[in-house]
């Protein structure tokens, strides 16, 4: 489907004609010399150019369109003044010599001409153009559910599951809360409701076949599951550190905001509303002291660090064994040269590839970590105030991500032998 490339050839054959391109340059050129063209003169000049050139051709101008300092350069005979367009006539020869540069200086303009033409047919022309691509959307996610189908299963099982069981203890544990993890249970409960609809997202992308996308927001769910792990582990001062952070980031987006919102055309923010957010900020300062500002500020105290990252976090709850796939995840996300070169939606025979759409390739990785993650971030939120009901879900959970990862790895197996025998693979 190459339906914009077919416009714009179209156009512009049609607007980059000799005939239009011609007269757009003489016609501006004339215009500096403080000559208006008539609708007729447009009309001989089309005709000469359609012949082939403009060497001989001359040009016809009544009197009264010429400026007094070009009369005197051709004084006029009989009412009119005739401007040859070949080498006799000066003022002529000099528009001839720079039709070259005049042609360039003329493209942009025609270029946002074609740009206008091309945008109303192509409205015109939308449906027919989405319809052909949505129609190969559906062949190429059907191809992909042919394979991957049963691992998906899993995996949108496990999400449901979890969901229904975290929504079940958050209605729960809010009833008659523990006194001691009241700042606990708050921030407990809205990251696993953010694990679960990242866990979505994921499903979501796999299903489209999405292998890159899928595994940038397996890495947030990562977070997510070690962030949960870390809260639920520590003390309740922690969680309301954790929770209380919340303003130093507003305060951090604030200022950024009031840096570019001129540009963006946007309102600023008003004195006052900045002198609360520093306020809150200052207040939580004093409080919690210095470190508490930085990106992890919340978790200084409890892991004895002035300036932690995420990687203490994860260290302190030994979670790191995730981290050469979270760097992996990270390609996907920054900017850097690796993410432009490492994609897990191609196979090594397809490396030379420049992928823009979905693909058969490299779901595994992504459909494992999520069943891992969502596991994770769900045994532990479950097992922070357990019952019957709560462990029973924790060990269901268990078992399914054994299953959605033994099912993971087999299709991504069988897809390796399918190109090792040189079988057809619908892989984009």
């Amino acid at each position: 489907m190459k339906i914009l490339q077919d416009m714009l050839d179209t156009t512009i054959r049609e607007q980059f004609s000799i005939e239009k391109m011609g007269i757009k340059v003489i016609e501006r050129r004339f215009e500096e010399l403080g000559i208006k063209l008539t609708d007729t003169q447009r009309k001989e000049l089309s005709i000469a150019l359609g012949k082939g050139g403009i060497d001989s051709f001359s040009l016809s101008i009544e009197d009264d369109q010429i400026p007094t300092e070009l009369l005197a350069l051709n004084p006029p005979k009989r009412g009119r003044v005739t401007l040859d367009i070949g080498n006799t006539d000066p003022v002529i020869t000099e528009i001839a010599d720079q039709f070259l540069g005049q042609f360039t200086e003329a493209i942009p303009e025609m270029a946002t001409d074609i740009g206008a033409i091309i945008t109303s047919d192509l409205r015109k022309k939308a449906k027919r153009m989405l319809r052909i691509r949505r129609k190969n959307t559906r062949r190429y996610e059907s191809d992909i559910t042919d394979r991957w189908g049963f691992a998906f299963d899993l995996l949108e099982a496990m999400i449901v599951i979890a969901s229904e069981a975290g929504g079940d203890f958050n209605k729960e544990i809010r009833k008659s809360p523990p006194l001691s993890k009241g700042y606990l249970i708050e921030a407990t409960t809205r990251l696993h409701a953010r694990a679960c609809q990242v866990s979505s997202e994921v499903l979501a992308l796999l299903k489209g076949g999405y292998a890159d996308g899928a595994h940038a927001r397996w890495r947030c769910l990562h977070e997510i599951a070690v962030v949960l792990f870390f809260l639920a582990s520590g003390e309740d001062e922690t969680a309301e550190r954790y929770l209380l952070h919340e303003a130093i980031e507003s305060h951090k987006a604030a200022l950024s905001y009031q840096e570019h919102c001129d540009c963006l055309g946007y309102k600023p923010m008003t004195k006052s509303e900045i002198a609360q957010l520093e306020q809150n900020r200052d207040g939580l300062i004093k409080r919690f002291g210095k470190d508490f500002k930085g990106n992890y500020g919340w978790a200084a105290v409890a892991l004895g660090k002035k300036s932690p990252g995420f990687k203490d976090i994860e260290d302190a709850v030994k979670m790191s064994h995730m981290r050469p796939f979270y760097k992996m995840a990270s390609h996907n996300i920054h900017s850097n040269p690796k993410g432009i070169f490492f994609k897990l939606c191609l196979h090594s025979k397809n490396s030379e590839v420049l992928p823009i759409g979905p693909s058969v390739f490299g779901l595994a990785d992504p459909g494992h970590g999520t069943a891992i993650s969502i596991l994770q971030a769900t045994t532990t939120l479950l097992t922070i105030e357990p019952n019957m009901d709560c462990l029973v879900a924790c060990d269901v959970l268990r078992r399914f991500a054994n299953k959605a990862g033994e099912a993971f790895l087999k299709t991504h197996e069988l897809l390796e032998k399918d190109i090792a025998r040189n079988k057809s693979v619908k892989w984009t």
